[in-house]
């Protein structure tokens, strides 16, 4: 179980990411995943991202947790 501090601090990231609601539990989710080692490795990573996009429909199947040759970014409403 992921303590109330630690699921603020995903919530919050969520809202600066503009994730809806729906992406919380994954963030809890990959959290958790995470926090079951204590190193972190590339595979780990990529394993986190295919968790957090799981749900999301804003990129295809085939970008969640692989590296891709397209470019990406984070973006905001401003651009």
């Amino acid at each position: 179980m992921t303590p109330i501090i630690e699921q603020e601090f995903l919530l919050h990231s969520n809202i600066i990411e503009n994730e809806d609601a729906d992406a919380f539990p994954d963030a809890v989710y990959a959290w958790e995943y995470l926090r079951d080692y204590q190193e972190l490795t590339i595979d780990r990573i990529l394993e986190c991202h295919n968790i957090l996009m799981r749900t999301r429909k804003t990129i295809p199947a085939s970008a969640k947790g692989r590296w891709t040759k397209h470019q990406t970014g984070i973006y905001n409403s401003f651009g």
